[in-house]
């Protein structure tokens, strides 16, 4: 367990926002920022790098993508970016 002192109106602020937005649940305030500000301090590599890991769990656990799937996502975006005058292929 951690003990904090705080400023008395930043706990007020703090018992106030755990509340409302966390049904009184300090420790899931306390989480939810602590992830907040290590996703602010991460680089966008990093981030990109969670965000595909995600997206790859998603992925596997409907079965994973076929061959054509990709394909054809691939001219989705190539046919979107060439409507909107981005031609790089």
């Amino acid at each position: 367990m951690i003990t904090v002192e705080i400023q008395p109106q930043l706990e007020k602020d703090f018992r106030a926002i755990v509340q409302k937005f966390y049904n009184g649940d300090e420790c899931a305030a306390i989480n939810e920022a602590v992830k907040l500000f290590i996703e602010e301090n991460m680089t966008w590599e990093e981030k990109f790098d969670e965000a595909l890991e995600a997206v790859r769990e998603r992925v596997d656990a409907k079965g994973g993508i076929s061959d054509e799937e990709i394909e054809q996502a691939i001219q989705r975006v190539r046919q979107r970016k060439r409507a909107e005058g981005e031609v790089r292929y």
